[in-house]
């Protein structure tokens, strides 16, 4: 079984990976990695969202006979 690593701890190896300075510090460094990822997910959309948004854009479109599997779409654009 993998180990979730926290969002601290992946901060940490990520500030550990490059040299920081005086002007940068490593606590700050790793505040800023938290926070940064912190803001990149209230900004990201979840499956549900993405699927409801799209169903409901595609209620507007009349297109005859047109048959779409949105489960499967978004499995082919999902990111890995």
């Amino acid at each position: 079984m993998v180990k979730q690593e926290t969002l601290k701890e992946v901060a940490e190896r990520y500030v550990d990976s490059f040299e920081y300075s005086i002007a940068h510090p490593r606590r700050v460094a790793i505040k800023s990695f938290i926070n940064g990822a912190k803001w990149q997910q209230e900004r990201s959309y979840s499956e549900e969202d993405m699927k409801k948004a799209f169903i409901n854009g595609m209620a507007n479109v009349a297109i005859n006979d047109f048959e779409f599997d949105v489960d499967t779409w978004f499995k082919q654009f999902k990111k890995k």
